[in-house]
């Protein structure tokens, strides 16, 4: 990362994802994955200098990995244009849920959230 700009990197993002789904008090995680920022790893190889999509110190390849590694939810957010459609591509096929707006990931997350509970309180009274 660039001691000259004050964005979270790639590893940071990450660090922070695994932080919060570590949290006993945290049942799911919505990252907004800022592809803008100069200090992440979002573009294929060639848009920008010393960038690739798929380096596995980028932010699309660490964080599919991460989330593996949790039963916990973890959804990202993409939001922005065309430009960033193959940083949204690789995350998603490699099983990190992808929105490309934030409305899509909380009201999908809302409605999973909400199946879950119906499910637990119709097991509660089965048993």
């Amino acid at each position: 990362m660039s001691t000259k700009n004050p964005a979270a990197d790639d590893e940071l993002h990450t660090q922070v994802v695994e932080t919060l789904y570590s949290d006993p008090g945290v049942d799911s995680v919505i990252v907004g994955l800022d592809p803008f920022s100069p200090a992440v790893q979002t573009l294929p190889d060639n848009k920008r200098k010393n960038e690739s999509l798929a380096s596995p110190e980028s932010i699309a390849v660490r964080m599919p990995q991460l989330a593996r590694r949790t039963a916990k939810p973890v959804i990202g957010v993409i939001d922005a244009g065309r430009l960033y459609e193959p940083m949204a591509e690789t995350m998603g096929k490699d099983g990190l849920p992808i929105f490309r707006t934030c409305d899509a990931a909380v009201t999908t997350l809302a409605k999973y959230t909400g199946y879950r509970l119906r499910i637990a309180m119709l097991s509660e009274k089965n048993d």
